[in-house]
């Protein structure tokens, strides 16, 4: 369960602010309804979130990640950044 929770954190991060956002307008506009009464809802968009985190993860980041893998990026690691950097002969003239 902890492994399957830290795998989607960050799509569940992604996908919970527009869904929390919408479920807030919503309660807003019905200022009559009770706790009792909205907490089936507030339920519903838990479980909506984790279902889109779950999907996002499985249709979007693990194939990018796998495809990264694949493709060969040019990778540097800092001490090689700093070096091009503060060691790079600049002719001014």
């Amino acid at each position: 369960m902890c492994k399957f929770l830290g795998d989607i954190s960050y799509p569940l991060y992604l996908v919970h602010y527009p869904i929390v956002y919408f479920y807030v307008a919503w309660i807003s506009n019905h200022q009559g309804m009770t706790l009792a009464q909205a907490w089936p809802y507030a339920l519903l968009i838990l479980i909506v979130s984790i279902l889109l985190a779950y999907i996002s993860l499985k249709w979007y980041d693990e194939p990018l990640r796998r495809w990264l893998k694949i493709v060969d990026l040019p990778r540097h690691s800092n001490e090689d950044s700093k070096h091009n950097f503060w060691h790079k002969k600049v002719d001014i003239f």
